[in-house]
């Protein structure tokens, strides 16, 4: 006798065949078959980041880190940012209610230990109308600007902006004074000019040339008169060593040839010559052609066409 396999029979409602549910020789219920997926997951979509964020607390979705979020991609690189700067120093940024500590604190983390730490460029480039000045700062600049940014706390960066503000001002305030000193030179000149009149370039010339004979004498006169072009134009000191010059002359500080390498010819030298020699032959120059001899009448023309000569190193021409 054969054995037949027990089966469990479970009637549906309404009857039906009975169903295996298992055992010896009667398996077993199928496997069911897999979900075939519908789709992938977009998380660059605005939509799925939303469903996302609509799933949390109320208190999590009024949160900026999501407000602020359109995607997962979006959380995903503002996550790795944070974790970046984890570990990197962060200052707080300055508020009204800060006291003298929080300032200190905040400014010893900002400003250089010493002075030193200040540093500035060789040269900063100054727009000065259609051109471009390269400045540089001087050793005093240097050390006056470490001391204001030291006072100021400002930081190396803040710093060396101070500096090219400084250059600027610096290249205005130069070419502002450059122009008032050339004005008021050529003020005194004009001066000069309407008070010496025809006289003008001889009593100039004779000033330079007792300045430069008293320059060798004293060094020092050349670094005063250097000192300022208003000092060394000016109608006071002009007249000075206009004066001087027949002094010089009679000092003897240009006889051999010595005295700033003028000799005998400068203004004084000439003059002194037109003197002497007016002095020596006055008689003859000045008497009456037709009352002197023939051996006068030439000798006269003679000493004229000299005295001539004399006068015109004084005046050559130009």
């Amino acid at each position: 006798m054969l054995l037949r396999p027990h089966t469990f029979l479970r009637e549906e409602e309404g009857g039906g065949e009975p169903q295996p549910t298992g055992g010896i020789g009667g398996g077993g219920p199928a496997p069911a078959a897999p979900a075939s997926p519908t789709g992938t997951m977009d998380f660059g979509s605005e939509d799925t980041f939303k469903a996302f964020v609509g799933s949390l607390p109320q208190e999590q979705q009024d949160m900026a880190m999501f407000q602020d979020t359109k995607s997962f991609s979006s959380l995903v690189d503002q996550t790795l940012n944070a974790q970046s700067a984890l570990g990197k120093k962060r200052l707080e940024a300055p508020n009204e209610n800060w006291g003298d500590e929080d300032w200190t604190n905040f400014h010893s983390n900002v400003r250089p230990e010493t002075t030193d730490g200040y540093t500035f460029a060789e040269s900063y480039d100054v727009a000065q109308g259609d051109t471009t000045v390269k400045h540089s700062l001087s050793e005093g600049d240097v050390t006056e600007l470490r001391s204001v940014s030291d006072q100021l706390n400002l930081s190396p960066q803040q710093a060396n902006k101070l500096g090219e503000l400084w250059a600027g001002r610096s290249v205005d305030a130069t070419g502002t004074l450059d122009g008032q000193i050339a004005e008021t030179v050529t003020a005194q000149q004009r001066a000069l000019q309407n008070e010496w009149a025809d006289n003008y370039e001889i009593n100039h010339k004779s000033a330079n040339e007792a300045f430069e004979i008293l320059a060798e004498k004293v060094p020092e006169l050349r670094d005063l008169m250097g000192w300022s072009p208003i000092v060394e134009n000016h109608p006071a000191t002009m007249k000075l060593f206009h004066m001087l010059a027949p002094l010089v002359q009679d000092a003897g500080m240009i006889s051999g040839g010595q005295g700033g390498g003028f000799g005998g010819d400068t203004v004084a030298g000439i003059q002194a010559q037109i003197k002497d020699f007016d002095s020596q032959n006055e008689q003859i120059i000045m008497a009456d052609p037709d009352k002197l001899s023939i051996g006068d009448k030439l000798k006269r023309d003679d000493l004229l066409k000299q005295r001539t000569a004399l006068y015109q190193k004084l005046h050559p021409k130009s």
